[in-house]
Order: C-alpha cells, then structure tokens, then sequence
C-alpha cells in the first residue's frame, strides 16, 4: 500500500458559527451560587442533620466527659473517669435482677449496688504498661 498523505482541512468559520448558534457554547453549564444561609437552610431540612445536631446539643448539656463513682473517705463521690486510681473502690449502677423462683414475666427487679476494688492489670492494661507502673505479673 502506498504512503498516504491525508489533509485535514476542518470546519469552515461560517459552519463552526452556525453549529455554535444550533447547538449552544461548549461550556459545563453551572448553576448560579448558592447563598450561605440559603446552604445552611436546605442542609437543615434534612432529618439526619437534624438528629445529628439533637446528638451534639445533648452532648454537649450533659456533658461529655465520662464519670464514675467511687468510695474515698468512706463516702460516694461522683469524679471525673481519668480520675480513677489503683485502690479504688468502683461503685456500679444499679442493675435490675429477679429471684430464682419467678419466671421473667412476673419478676419485679430490684437495684443492686455492686462495689468493686479496681485493678489496673484487669481493668486498664494500658494504664499499667507504662514505665514507672507496679508489674502486673505475679511471681511464680
């Protein structure tokens, strides 16, 4: 086959004029922008922003930082979890139980008020794997 020399020669001026006008720019059509508080509007009409929100302002009033309850000077007191140290004693939330002899359906629970020494190497073994921290190993 013998070489072959092809000439591109392209659309007219008066054709590529008249495509434009039959057919529009070549543009990604944008819509206009948004206004801020119109943004925030739409984005507040939806309800998983609004439970999200609820989640935040609940967090928020009743405070994040977790609690625990523990016995020092022989009384209860309520401080804040990073708090607790090795020795103290832990009191647990009451927790709903039911006699032997009652079935589920029929049972009335009761509270019942645990205490608990806490133990770094069953509680936090991170806490007690840092340098300075009694082993937890027992010696065998």
């Amino acid at each position: 086959m013998p070489d072959q020399v092809i000439t591109i020669v392209g659309l007219s001026t008066a054709e590529a004029r008249s495509r434009l006008t039959e057919v529009g720019p070549n543009a990604v059509v944008t819509q206009h922008r948004v206004r801020l508080m119109r943004r925030i509007g739409n984005q507040l009409r939806d309800p998983m922003i609004l439970l999200l929100l609820a989640a935040v302002i609940l967090t928020l009033g009743i405070g994040g930082a977790p609690r625990a309850r523990v016995i020092r000077d022989g009384r209860q007191q309520e401080i804040a979890a990073a708090d607790v140290v090795p020795g103290d004693a832990l009191v647990l939330p009451p927790r709903p139980t039911r006699d032997l002899g009652e079935s589920p359906s029929s049972g009335r629970p009761r509270a019942i008020t645990q205490v608990r020494p806490w133990n770094p190497c069953i509680h936090s073994p991170a806490w007690a794997a840092r340098p300075g921290r009694p082993s937890c190993r027992t010696e065998e």
